[in-house]
């Protein structure tokens, strides 16, 4: 009972703080170049409209949310491809209160910044992006790339504490315990409902070859 009286506060709390909006057109991963750079095969993809009004404002209200961007080369074959190269590129996002500014973490950076954009742009756009020195591929093979992105507008960590919190369980020692799969399932049903739910975005290129002068030829 005091789980399903959370979560009627959760709803009424978010319905509160988000307004209904019209669903978006349907993202996707829109490659912009492939081309060899001083040697590398290099990258550039964009998404439109990965960060929507509604992040920005969980954000503000103190939401975490995370972007896994997961991308692989593949040497081309028949029955089964092999992975030539993978790599992952994850984004942090959170509103730094004390800053007043929105936080962006990755691997090699910590950013601050006031400008919704720069978040939007840092999140939805890879830029020339090396993922392989040519030198190790093989000459004449067909490739593909695949990319896949993740978009968590409620990260892991965040969801846990929410997850803890409705179920009662707020302290350290109380998180070890083993959680009950049914309050997962109906807290996971409220964030996918709410629009707050992990979404994913796919894109398989067609094959290619890298030319004898450096250049791409993708195959029909």
């Amino acid at each position: 009972m005091r789980y399903i009286i959370r979560c009627f506060y959760i709803i009424i709390l978010i319905l509160l703080f988000f307004l209904v909006t019209v669903q978006a057109a349907e993202k996707k991963i829109m490659v912009d170049s492939l081309t060899v750079n001083s040697n590398n095969l290099v990258l550039s993809y964009h998404i439109d409209g990965l960060i929507s009004n509604n992040t920005i404002q969980g954000l503000e209200r103190g939401l975490t949310s995370e972007v896994l961007h997961h991308i692989r080369l593949w040497k081309s074959k028949k029955l089964f491809s092999a992975i030539s190269s993978e790599v992952f590129v994850s984004i942090k996002l959170y509103y730094d209160n004390w800053e007043d500014k929105f936080r962006i973490i990755t691997d090699t950076e910590n950013r601050l910044t006031t400008q919704v954009e720069t978040v939007r742009e840092f999140c939805s756009r890879v830029n020339n992006f090396p993922l392989i020195d040519i030198s190790e591929l093989e000459p004449n093979n067909k490739y593909y790339i695949s990319i896949e992105t993740t978009f968590m507008p409620v990260s892991a960590e965040t969801y846990q504490d929410l997850s803890d919190w409705l179920s009662g369980n707020p302290n350290s020692e109380e998180k070890e315990k083993p959680k009950k799969s049914g309050q997962n399932k109906i807290f996971g049903v409220l964030l996918n409902a709410m629009g707050f739910g992990d979404k994913v975005l796919s894109y398989k290129s067609k094959d290619f070859i890298i030319q004898e002068d450096k250049t791409i030829l993708f195959l029909e």
